[in-house]
């Protein structure tokens, strides 16, 4: 009688900690899920930011300037931002988003932190 409680009990036992663990794992992928939806929100709230600003500089014309504060992190992770002719590249956690930009004549890299966008004869210069 004894060892039927007891096997029932490692039995019913085993049940719960196999149900506990897709609880567990179903948990885990929504947290997953959320920081990378996350990350994708930010990196393109940076991409829009940057790119709206070039491309106000650009159609201003000459003279034009205008700041542009870009954050140190998204998150909890750091980023690069390139620019290859005509395109913007931001890269986190091995994950690179793009948009397209209005002039490929941009001279200077986007930092981090405060840079100046100007408009000099056509010619985005970043500083």
């Amino acid at each position: 009688m004894k060892a039927q409680v007891a096997i029932e009990f490692m039995i019913i036992f085993g049940t719960f900690l196999i149900a506990l663990s897709f609880v567990v794992l179903a948990a885990w992928n929504n947290i997953v899920n959320i920081d990378k939806s996350s990350i994708d929100f930010e990196a393109n709230r940076i991409l829009n930011l940057i790119s709206n600003r070039i491309n106000t500089v650009y159609l201003e014309g000459h003279g034009f300037s205008i700041g542009l504060a870009v954050q140190e992190k998204i998150g909890v992770y750091n980023y690069t931002i390139e620019i290859e002719e005509n395109n913007l590249w931001l890269t986190v956690n091995e994950i690179s988003y793009s948009r397209r930009l209005l002039t490929p004549n941009i001279t200077g890299n986007i930092e981090k932190g405060t840079n100046t966008l100007e408009n000099v004869n056509g010619e985005i210069v970043v500083s």
